[in-house]
């Protein structure tokens, strides 16, 4: 998942490589739908720290304090962050719980994950 995150980071090059096209990844980190109210104003959120939520393809922007950034979530608490503005990536693994009879520990978990993150994000400095 880190790897992942580096390779968009970096404009789809790893190691020399250009293995995704730089349009590409430009593209999908582009918000092209955001949560609005009734009044039109963007009010997506997620967890307390995740704000201004809007979606490109398969990626999300969110803003936490005075930083922006996308990521992709997985179930159970699976996080890819990209913070370009600080060239800084977080990656969160997380016990899905699958295939058990605790399908609400798996949300009460990745809630606690997405605060987490959020909390650490919205508490860096400015780039």
């Amino acid at each position: 998942m880190a790897k992942f995150a580096m390779l968009y980071l970096n404009d789809g090059v790893h190691e020399g490589k250009q293995l995704v096209p730089a349009r590409g990844v430009h593209d999908s980190l582009q918000t092209y739908s955001e949560r609005v109210d009734t009044a039109g104003v963007r009010s997506g959120k997620s967890g307390r720290h995740f704000r201004d939520i809007g979606y490109g393809y398969q990626w999300w922007f969110a803003r936490s304090g005075d930083h922006h950034f996308n990521y992709a979530a997985g179930h159970g608490g699976q996080l890819i962050v990209l913070l370009h503005g600080l060239d800084m990536v977080i990656v969160t693994t997380a016990d899905p719980f699958f295939g058990q009879d605790r399908h609400f520990e798996s949300w009460k978990h990745e809630q606690a994950i997405i605060d987490m993150v959020g909390e650490f994000i919205g508490s860096l400095p400015k780039g």
